[in-house]
């Protein structure tokens, strides 16, 4: 794993859990204890965490320079994400029952889906997802709880994974953390994957919504075989080399071509199949 993305790694940590040892990061990340010293060095030099007698904890969260992190993930490629989500709806039948997990592109979906009428039930552990899609009295929204977690504005833990088994859904969209064609998906943390197992394992179809910049990216838990997906929605910038791949391993890719708009920010194309 590359420095940067350990020490995002590291940051997703320290999101769910406000404190860690050198000893514990370093066998999370299966890495010399020096090597995360150097790490932890990094991030508190950003004023991103502050070190703690053997280890290191969170930063101060309260601080007017630091932005929460979903909403930071939220704006990371909003455009492409947006597309995607534009071309994830093509593969809604109304009445169909789906899961949409707490990602951010997850998120953007729900937005799409408020504006549409195709009366469909979804169940959620988002907080954000089941605020945005109830104000569509069109469709059923169900939100399934457990234990809060603030940073991610979701819900995870024992009681969400077994009131996660109680559905079975026709559509599981799940959003990722990385994504290895020959590997399969990857999230941080595990309690947030272990709810995408869940539904993973109980629908008739899996759809991953992967800009292009999870491609190539391994993170600390490994989540689904590439065989235990069915589709992968993506944009325009992810290389055609990985979208032959998927192909290959008999996935259906979708992708989400994007054009620049009037005021130069990024605005959806028509959609097409790889």
């Amino acid at each position: 794993m590359k420095s940067k993305d350990r020490r995002d790694a590291i940051l997703e940590c320290l999101e769910h859990q406000e404190s860690f040892s050198y000893h514990e990061l370093a066998e999370k990340f299966q890495t010399s204890s020096m090597t995360i010293r150097r790490d932890v060095e990094n991030l508190c030099n950003r004023g991103l965490a502050v070190k703690t007698t053997g280890g290191v904890r969170r930063g101060d969260q309260s601080s007017l320079l630091y932005e929460p992190p979903f909403a930071s993930r939220l704006m990371n490629q909003r455009a492409e994400k947006r597309s995607i989500a534009q071309c994830a709806l093509s593969l809604i039948l109304p009445g169909q029952t789906i899961y949409l997990d707490a990602g951010t592109s997850c998120l953007e979906f729900a937005r799409c889906l408020e504006k549409n009428s195709s009366n469909i039930t979804v169940v959620s552990n988002s907080v954000l997802v089941c605020m945005e899609l109830g104000r569509n009295r069109t469709h059923r929204v169900i939100g399934i709880g457990g234990q809060y977690t603030p940073d991610n504005l979701c819900f995870v833990g024992p009681t969400t994974e077994e009131s996660a088994r109680r559905f079975f859904v026709d559509i599981a969209f799940l959003s990722t953390k990385g994504i290895l064609v020959h590997e399969g998906t990857f999230e941080p943390y595990e309690p947030m994957f272990l709810i995408k197992k869940i539904f993973a394992g109980q629908c008739r179809q899996v759809v991953v919504l992967a800009d292009h910049t999870k491609f190539g990216q391994r993170s600390l838990c490994k989540v689904l075989d590439i065989s235990e997906i069915h589709t992968v929605i993506t944009d325009e910038l992810t290389p055609v080399a990985e979208r032959n791949l998927l192909e290959k391993h008999g996935r259906k890719v979708l992708v989400a071509p994007i054009i620049a708009s009037e005021n130069g920010a990024k605005e959806d194309k028509t959609i097409h199949a790889a």
